[in-house]
């Protein structure tokens, strides 16, 4: 328990024997994890939580069928959701060893049943975790020019837009929640435009991945647009695209919100030093 106390950094200004002292309490930690088998592969639970998942897509193509069309709708929405946790367990290595299963499954539950880059996923989001919640660091918290987390996302307004935008930005406790469900379409687009892009990127891997990264991604939005074809007017598919996309945006973002979003920023200039620590 002791340890757990010493590795809730609340600020970087430590001297180089406090951070040593954090870096053991984190490793005494971590070994204890280990030997507990708290960090052992849960493989039934994965199985699981993808059935309930591919069953959650089966259910809402059911409902589509016998005409609940708004149902349906909210059921693919949490669909979408519960599988951009999974996509993101898998993305991170965790459900298995095997690498090559844990990337294939990602580009299967990431590409083709969310539409969100898996390599694009990865490249933003282990920038987050090298540097958490680090302003001007981390993608993950600058959501300008719509939204300012700290005092600093105020300096990045310089174009005639951006200055225009920022007169909103004391209101925006206003229509910060109005704004969640669009993060949905935020991602979609960025992940389209990002395996666009792919084959000239400047990291081998991703020119490598990117013939696959395209498929995939068009296979998303083939059935997608097969499902709203066989829709019967259409006002339905406007309707039943919003909801879906919308409320899959809620439903993700509400929870980054509370879990990233509401925590503590750190100003980069405040940043003694970076320690990496590689743990086997």
């Amino acid at each position: 328990d002791n340890c757990i106390d010493e590795i809730n950094v609340s600020s970087y200004n430590l001297s180089e024997t406090k951070e040593k002292q954090i870096v053991k309490n984190f490793i005494a930690l971590r070994e204890e994890l280990i030997a507990e088998g708290l960090f052992d592969v849960n493989s039934t639970y994965y199985i699981y939580k993808s059935a309930e998942a591919f069953g959650l897509l089966l259910f809402a193509f059911i409902l589509q069928y016998f005409t609940w069309y708004l149902t349906s709708a909210i059921v693919l929405a949490l669909c979408w959701q519960q599988f951009g946790w999974l996509t993101h367990d898998f993305c991170h290595q965790q459900p298995s060893k095997n690498r090559q299963n844990n990337d294939l499954l990602s580009l299967i539950f990431g590409n083709i049943v969310q539409g969100f880059s898996r390599d694009w996923w990865k490249e933003k989001h282990n920038t987050h975790h090298a540097a958490t919640n680090i302003v001007g660091q981390d993608g993950d918290i600058d959501l300008a020019p719509l939204l300012a987390f700290v005092p600093d996302d105020l300096k990045k307004y310089k174009s005639l837009f951006e200055q225009i935008i920022s007169k909103v930005i004391p209101y925006q406790h206003l229509y910060f929640t109005f704004m969640l469900p669009f993060l949905r379409f935020s991602w979609t687009i960025q992940s389209i435009l990002f395996v666009i892009s792919a084959p000239y990127n400047q990291y081998k891997q991703h020119v490598i991945n990117a013939p696959a990264e395209q498929v995939c991604i068009l296979l998303h939005w083939s059935w997608v647009i097969l499902q709203l074809w066989l829709l019967p007017t259409g006002s339905i598919r406007i309707l039943y695209f919003a909801i879906s996309q919308l409320g899959a945006g809620f439903f993700i973002a509400h929870v980054v919100t509370y879990s990233h979003n509401s925590v503590t920023k750190f100003p980069c200039k405040f940043i003694k030093c970076i320690i990496y620590v590689y743990l086997n």
